[in-house]
């Protein structure tokens, strides 16, 4: 996946989307997963995978305008998906992982975690269902400071960009391609 997306780079495009395989009723990918041919991946799988390529095509600057299918109707009929990570708010998790990884480096250090974020950023921090606060309590507190910017938050009175994070996190997987 990874590959595909650097090689991806040498066409120079604006924008992205990011979909994980499903296997969708009545399609050549159903019959090959119906004889075991093909296994799907979990969302959590799914979620793994897409973390790097997702950070390294915003790190090239590209808009990636889509990550998971649309959960439109004709998708979510009951029995269109067969298999796979199928989840109606894929972009959230992609981004809550990229978050709880972050956070984790930085827990390990220093077995704290006093956040400050611009409003608009709390659910990514605090992870879908919570799971970031409820990991780390009662070493995890959040306060708004809307002073800063989207692309910024502080955690234990240091200051991290969108751009170190996405850097720091994935620099042993895609530091050769940035």
């Amino acid at each position: 996946d990874l590959q595909s997306a650097i090689k991806s780079l040498e066409l120079n495009p604006d924008i992205a989307r990011i979909y994980p395989t499903l296997v969708i009723k009545g399609t050549e990918l159903e019959l090959m997963y119906k004889k075991n041919l093909y296994q799907s991946l979990s969302v959590e799988e799914a979620v793994d995978r897409t973390v790097p390529v997702y950070s390294l095509l915003e790190l090239k600057n590209i808009n990636v305008i889509r990550v998971g299918l649309q959960p439109a109707e004709d998708l979510t009929a009951d029995g269109v998906i067969i298999s796979g990570p199928f989840h109606p708010a894929f972009r959230d998790l992609v981004e809550n992982k990229i978050y709880f990884n972050f956070l984790s480096k930085i827990y390990e250090k220093e077995k704290k975690l006093d956040i400050e974020v611009n409003e608009r950023n709390v659910s990514k921090i605090v992870g879908q269902k919570a799971i970031n606060k409820k990991t780390f309590y009662p070493n995890f507190k959040i306060l708004i400071n809307n002073n800063l910017s989207l692309d910024e938050l502080m955690i234990n009175s240091k200051k991290y960009t969108r751009k170190e994070i996405l850097e720091g996190e994935f620099n042993e997987k895609i530091s050769d391609f940035i």
